[in-house]
């Protein structure tokens, strides 16, 4: 893929601390981080599973992709149905998309001011059901997940033997000179 993705290092600074600057800047950190542990993974390792009824590498990328998604949708006030879809995209499609979709979720906090977002609901559709919780849980679900599941796409591509490239620098948010 010759097009440059998203993410690769993050050079900027929200200019005010609010709500939405800093669930903007924890997209950016969670951006980095998944486009570094997504970088150079092989086919073979993204069918590896851990163990015994775990994800292998692969399913933990879509499940990261479906929650990338979820995100967006609350911060643009649209509604997610569960259970999560399988979306069974090439691996560097679903890696782009996701990091794509990291980008329009971190450009609708642009959109999100303190007021907004303390009506803002997370509407989600769970076996017909639909329902709505305030914002707040954005920061205990799905942004904590999210780092939890790029943490272990880091810990199982070293455990495979392909460890994050060196220089990646997740503090600076830039890969340094080795």
């Amino acid at each position: 893929m010759t097009e440059t993705l998203q993410f690769a290092e993050i050079t900027s600074y929200p200019t005010q601390y609010n709500m939405a600057s800093i669930v903007s800047r924890m997209l950016d950190g969670a951006g980095f981080r998944y486009y570094w542990a997504t970088e150079g993974l092989t086919a073979e390792q993204l069918m590896r599973e851990p163990g015994n009824d775990s994800r292998s590498l692969y399913q933990i990328l879509n499940h990261i992709y479906n929650m990338v998604d979820f995100l967006g949708n609350s911060l643009e006030g649209n509604s997610t149905s569960f259970p999560e879809q399988e979306h069974g995209l090439p691996f560097e499609e679903l890696r782009q998309r996701t990091l794509a979709r990291i980008e329009s979720a971190k450009a609708a906090c642009a959109n999100l001011d303190e007021a907004t977002l303390e009506e803002q609901k997370i509407k989600l559709t769970v076996g017909g059901n639909p329902m709505q919780f305030d914002a707040w849980h954005l920061f205990n679900g799905p942004l904590p997940d999210l780092y939890h599941h790029i943490g272990q796409v880091m810990l199982l591509r070293r455990i495979l033997g392909n460890p994050l490239p060196a220089g990646v620098e997740p503090f600076f948010c830039k890969k340094m000179e080795a």
